[in-house]
Protein backbone atom coordinates (compact mmCIF):
# COMPACT_ATOMS: atom_id res chain seq x y z
CA UNK A 1 0.00 0.00 0.00
CA UNK A 2 1.31 3.44 -1.20
CA UNK A 3 0.06 7.01 -0.19
CA UNK A 4 -1.31 7.69 -3.87
CA UNK A 5 -3.37 4.10 -3.41
CA UNK A 6 -7.03 4.75 -4.72
CA UNK A 7 -9.45 4.16 -1.78
CA UNK A 8 -11.44 2.02 -3.73
CA UNK A 9 -8.67 -0.39 -4.09
CA UNK A 10 -7.33 0.08 -0.62
CA UNK A 11 -10.60 -0.45 1.63
CA UNK A 12 -13.21 -2.87 1.40
CA UNK A 13 -16.17 -1.36 1.36
CA UNK A 14 -19.08 -0.33 -0.91
CA UNK A 15 -19.15 2.08 -4.47
CA UNK A 16 -21.42 3.82 -2.40
CA UNK A 17 -19.19 4.49 0.31
CA UNK A 18 -16.37 5.29 -2.17
CA UNK A 19 -18.50 7.93 -3.98
CA UNK A 20 -19.03 9.38 -0.49
CA UNK A 21 -15.66 9.82 -0.10
CA UNK A 22 -15.00 11.04 -3.38
CA UNK A 23 -17.47 13.48 -2.84
CA UNK A 24 -15.66 14.49 0.19
CA UNK A 25 -12.17 14.96 -1.53
CA UNK A 26 -10.81 11.73 -0.56
CA UNK A 27 -9.63 9.76 -3.02
CA UNK A 28 -5.99 8.27 -1.85
CA UNK A 29 -4.60 6.72 1.13
CA UNK A 30 -2.89 9.99 2.27
CA UNK A 31 -6.05 12.22 1.42
CA UNK A 32 -8.35 9.53 4.61
CA UNK A 33 -4.72 9.56 6.58
CA UNK A 34 -4.95 13.78 6.55
CA UNK A 35 -9.14 13.96 7.26
CA UNK A 36 -8.45 14.65 11.30
CA UNK A 37 -10.58 14.23 13.91
CA UNK A 38 -12.50 17.55 15.33
CA UNK A 39 -12.69 15.83 18.88
CA UNK A 40 -12.19 12.97 21.08
CA UNK A 41 -14.67 11.12 23.30
CA UNK A 42 -12.78 9.85 27.02
CA UNK A 43 -13.86 6.43 26.70
CA UNK A 44 -10.77 5.08 28.82
CA UNK A 45 -12.64 4.33 31.67
CA UNK A 46 -14.73 0.94 32.34
CA UNK A 47 -17.95 0.79 34.45
CA UNK A 48 -20.04 -1.78 35.62
CA UNK A 49 -23.77 -1.62 35.45
CA UNK A 50 -24.09 -2.45 39.76
CA UNK A 51 -22.68 1.17 40.10
CA UNK A 52 -23.10 3.21 36.70
CA UNK A 53 -25.22 5.85 36.85
CA UNK A 54 -28.35 5.89 34.49
CA UNK A 55 -29.42 8.31 31.64
CA UNK A 56 -25.70 8.67 30.72
CA UNK A 57 -23.64 7.10 28.53
CA UNK A 58 -20.85 4.26 29.78
CA UNK A 59 -18.37 1.55 28.40
CA UNK A 60 -19.21 -1.80 29.94
CA UNK A 61 -16.77 -5.11 28.99
CA UNK A 62 -18.61 -8.73 29.30
CA UNK A 63 -20.20 -11.25 27.56
CA UNK A 64 -23.10 -11.04 25.09
CA UNK A 65 -25.70 -13.90 25.00
CA UNK A 66 -29.17 -15.09 24.11
CA UNK A 67 -29.24 -12.62 21.01
CA UNK A 68 -32.61 -12.70 19.35
CA UNK A 69 -33.60 -10.93 15.67
CA UNK A 70 -37.43 -9.56 16.92
CA UNK A 71 -40.17 -8.17 14.20
CA UNK A 72 -42.49 -5.50 15.65
CA UNK A 73 -46.28 -5.13 14.27
CA UNK A 74 -44.86 -2.20 12.99
CA UNK A 75 -42.51 -3.27 10.53
CA UNK A 76 -39.16 -2.90 12.53
CA UNK A 77 -36.52 -5.12 13.51
CA UNK A 78 -35.05 -5.35 16.72
CA UNK A 79 -32.41 -7.08 18.20
CA UNK A 80 -32.29 -8.31 21.77
CA UNK A 81 -29.37 -9.61 23.99
CA UNK A 82 -28.91 -10.81 27.11
CA UNK A 83 -25.16 -8.75 28.75
CA UNK A 84 -23.22 -9.92 31.40
CA UNK A 85 -20.54 -7.75 32.87
CA UNK A 86 -17.49 -8.68 34.33
CA UNK A 87 -19.11 -8.62 37.73
CA UNK A 88 -21.80 -11.30 36.76
CA UNK A 89 -24.80 -8.14 36.27
CA UNK A 90 -26.95 -8.36 33.60
CA UNK A 91 -28.71 -6.21 31.37
CA UNK A 92 -30.55 -6.03 28.64
CA UNK A 93 -29.31 -4.55 25.46
CA UNK A 94 -31.92 -3.53 22.31
CA UNK A 95 -31.06 -2.27 18.53
CA UNK A 96 -33.48 -0.93 16.54
CA UNK A 97 -33.51 -1.54 13.00
CA UNK A 98 -30.01 -2.94 12.98
CA UNK A 99 -30.47 -7.01 11.79
CA UNK A 100 -26.94 -6.89 10.53
CA UNK A 101 -25.90 -6.95 13.88
CA UNK A 102 -27.18 -10.92 14.07
CA UNK A 103 -24.29 -11.41 11.15
CA UNK A 104 -21.46 -9.69 13.55
CA UNK A 105 -22.26 -11.11 16.84
CA UNK A 106 -22.56 -14.42 18.45
CA UNK A 107 -23.60 -16.12 21.96
CA UNK A 108 -21.13 -15.96 23.98
CA UNK A 109 -18.87 -13.43 22.30
CA UNK A 110 -16.62 -11.39 24.94
CA UNK A 111 -17.69 -7.35 23.74
CA UNK A 112 -17.14 -3.74 25.16
CA UNK A 113 -20.36 -2.15 24.60
CA UNK A 114 -20.82 1.75 24.59
CA UNK A 115 -24.07 3.42 25.33
CA UNK A 116 -26.56 5.07 27.45
CA UNK A 117 -27.53 2.96 30.23
CA UNK A 118 -31.46 3.29 31.23
CA UNK A 119 -34.15 2.25 33.34
CA UNK A 120 -37.22 0.63 31.09
CA UNK A 121 -39.72 -0.53 33.74
CA UNK A 122 -37.95 -3.34 35.77
CA UNK A 123 -35.34 -3.77 33.17
CA UNK A 124 -32.02 -1.88 33.10
CA UNK A 125 -31.14 -1.47 29.24
CA UNK A 126 -28.54 -0.22 26.95
CA UNK A 127 -29.73 1.09 23.77
CA UNK A 128 -28.34 0.83 20.99
CA UNK A 129 -24.93 0.71 22.01
CA UNK A 130 -21.51 0.79 19.53
CA UNK A 131 -19.99 -2.40 19.94
CA UNK A 132 -16.46 -4.24 19.94
CA UNK A 133 -15.60 -8.29 20.13
CA UNK A 134 -12.72 -8.26 22.22
CA UNK A 135 -11.41 -11.25 20.04
CA UNK A 136 -9.97 -7.71 18.08
CA UNK A 137 -6.04 -7.09 19.11
CA UNK A 138 -7.20 -3.17 19.88
CA UNK A 139 -10.08 -1.85 21.04
CA UNK A 140 -11.18 0.62 18.25
CA UNK A 141 -14.56 2.32 19.61
CA UNK A 142 -14.01 2.02 23.31
CA UNK A 143 -11.27 2.04 25.81
CA UNK A 144 -9.33 4.88 24.80
CA UNK A 145 -9.53 8.62 23.73
CA UNK A 146 -11.83 7.67 20.54
CA UNK A 147 -11.65 10.20 17.52
CA UNK A 148 -14.75 11.78 16.65
CA UNK A 149 -14.15 12.63 12.61
CA UNK A 150 -16.64 15.16 10.64
CA UNK A 151 -19.41 12.91 9.19
CA UNK A 152 -20.97 13.14 5.67
CA UNK A 153 -24.72 11.46 4.85
CA UNK A 154 -23.37 7.85 4.28
CA UNK A 155 -19.40 8.23 5.74
CA UNK A 156 -19.80 7.85 9.71
CA UNK A 157 -17.24 8.69 12.51
CA UNK A 158 -17.51 5.06 13.50
CA UNK A 159 -16.56 3.98 9.74
CA UNK A 160 -13.84 5.99 9.80
CA UNK A 161 -12.37 4.38 12.30
CA UNK A 162 -12.64 1.23 11.42
CA UNK A 163 -11.34 2.11 7.80
CA UNK A 164 -8.01 4.12 9.36
CA UNK A 165 -7.09 1.73 11.40
CA UNK A 166 -6.82 -0.92 8.13
CA UNK A 167 -4.65 2.13 6.60
CA UNK A 168 -2.95 2.78 9.92
CA UNK A 169 0.57 1.28 8.96
CA UNK A 170 1.31 3.97 6.06
CA UNK A 171 1.04 6.54 8.31
CA UNK A 172 5.24 5.90 7.94
CA UNK A 173 4.88 6.63 4.95
CA UNK A 174 3.67 9.98 5.33
CA UNK A 175 6.99 12.55 4.33
CA UNK A 176 8.12 15.22 6.76
CA UNK A 177 6.97 19.09 6.09
CA UNK A 178 9.37 21.43 8.57
CA UNK A 179 13.07 21.55 8.35
CA UNK A 180 14.45 19.19 11.06
CA UNK A 181 16.14 22.79 13.05
CA UNK A 182 12.58 23.84 13.21
CA UNK A 183 11.30 21.16 14.62
CA UNK A 184 14.30 20.92 17.43
CA UNK A 185 13.56 24.38 17.97
CA UNK A 186 9.80 24.52 18.48
CA UNK A 187 9.79 21.26 20.01
CA UNK A 188 7.54 19.46 18.01
CA UNK A 189 7.22 15.82 16.79
CA UNK A 190 7.62 14.53 13.19
CA UNK A 191 4.14 14.89 11.52
CA UNK A 192 3.76 11.09 11.10
CA UNK A 193 4.23 11.09 15.17
CA UNK A 194 1.33 13.34 15.10
CA UNK A 195 -1.10 12.37 12.57
CA UNK A 196 -0.65 8.81 13.94
CA UNK A 197 -1.00 10.17 17.40
CA UNK A 198 -4.37 12.31 16.43
CA UNK A 199 -6.04 9.47 14.78
CA UNK A 200 -4.73 6.66 17.65
CA UNK A 201 -3.76 8.78 20.68
CA UNK A 202 -2.45 7.54 24.01
CA UNK A 203 -3.88 10.21 26.38
CA UNK A 204 -4.84 14.35 26.02
CA UNK A 205 -1.34 15.61 26.58
CA UNK A 206 -0.35 13.43 23.19
CA UNK A 207 -3.22 15.14 21.28
CA UNK A 208 -2.65 19.00 22.26
CA UNK A 209 1.26 18.93 20.83
CA UNK A 210 0.14 16.76 17.60
CA UNK A 211 -2.21 19.59 17.11
CA UNK A 212 -0.02 22.33 18.08
CA UNK A 213 2.96 21.06 15.69
CA UNK A 214 -0.46 20.53 12.67
CA UNK A 215 -1.36 24.02 13.57
CA UNK A 216 1.93 25.17 12.79
CA UNK A 217 2.40 23.92 10.45
CA UNK A 218 -0.15 24.85 8.61
CA UNK A 219 0.81 28.62 9.80
CA UNK A 220 4.47 27.73 8.25
CA UNK A 221 3.29 27.24 5.12
CA UNK A 222 1.24 30.28 4.96
CA UNK A 223 4.67 32.37 5.76
CA UNK A 224 6.70 30.46 3.39
CA UNK A 225 3.78 30.84 0.66
CA UNK A 226 3.94 34.68 1.43
CA UNK A 227 7.74 35.11 1.24
CA UNK A 228 7.47 33.36 -2.08
CA UNK A 229 5.23 35.55 -3.31
CA UNK A 230 7.14 38.58 -2.20
CA UNK A 231 10.63 37.18 -3.55
CA UNK A 232 8.36 36.66 -6.98
CA UNK A 233 6.87 40.47 -7.65
CA UNK A 234 10.29 41.67 -5.87
CA UNK A 235 11.94 40.18 -8.46
CA UNK A 236 9.87 41.87 -11.42
CA UNK A 237 12.15 45.19 -11.63
CA UNK A 238 10.19 48.29 -13.12
CA UNK A 239 12.08 51.35 -13.42
CA UNK A 240 8.70 53.51 -13.29
CA UNK A 241 8.46 52.11 -9.48
CA UNK A 242 11.81 54.53 -8.51
CA UNK A 243 10.40 57.83 -6.94
CA UNK A 244 13.86 59.77 -6.23
CA UNK A 245 14.14 61.66 -2.46
CA UNK A 246 13.94 65.01 -3.31
CA UNK A 247 15.71 66.34 -0.73
CA UNK A 248 14.08 70.49 -0.81
CA UNK A 249 10.80 68.79 -1.01
CA UNK A 250 11.27 67.05 1.86
CA UNK A 251 12.98 70.13 3.85
CA UNK A 252 9.81 71.81 3.29
CA UNK A 253 7.59 68.77 4.05
CA UNK A 254 9.21 68.83 7.85
CA UNK A 255 8.82 72.29 8.01
CA UNK A 256 5.53 72.85 7.67
CA UNK A 257 4.80 70.24 10.47
CA UNK A 258 3.47 72.23 14.05
CA UNK A 259 5.80 69.36 15.77
CA UNK A 260 9.47 68.09 15.66
CA UNK A 261 9.32 64.20 14.58
CA UNK A 262 11.47 61.75 16.88
CA UNK A 263 14.69 60.26 16.29
CA UNK A 264 12.28 56.94 15.67
CA UNK A 265 9.96 58.59 13.49
CA UNK A 266 13.27 60.22 11.43
CA UNK A 267 14.62 56.56 10.72
CA UNK A 268 11.55 55.44 9.67
CA UNK A 269 10.33 58.55 7.15
CA UNK A 270 13.95 57.76 5.78
CA UNK A 271 13.63 54.43 5.56
CA UNK A 272 10.42 54.61 3.80
CA UNK A 273 12.18 57.23 0.89
CA UNK A 274 14.94 54.43 0.74
CA UNK A 275 12.31 51.84 -0.55
CA UNK A 276 10.14 54.22 -2.67
CA UNK A 277 13.30 54.58 -4.34
CA UNK A 278 13.77 50.57 -5.33
CA UNK A 279 12.83 49.77 -8.37
CA UNK A 280 10.62 47.08 -6.93
CA UNK A 281 7.31 47.31 -5.25
CA UNK A 282 7.71 47.86 -1.50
Amino acid sequence: MQLHTSLSKALKTTKDHIQALKNMDLETVEDLLLYLPRSYEDLTQMSNLATAELDKKHTFQGVIDNLKRIRTRHGKTLVTAKFRDEAGELAEVIWFNQPHIMRMLQDGDDVVLTGKLIQNGSKIQIQSPTFEAQKQQSLVHAGRLVPIYPQHDVINTKWLREKIVTIKDAIDLLPETLPEEVLKEEDLPMRADAIRALHFPEDGEEVELSKKRMAFEEMYNVQCDALTRKQEWQGEKQDRLSIQMDTELIKTFFASLNFTPTDSQKIAIYEILQDMEKPYSM
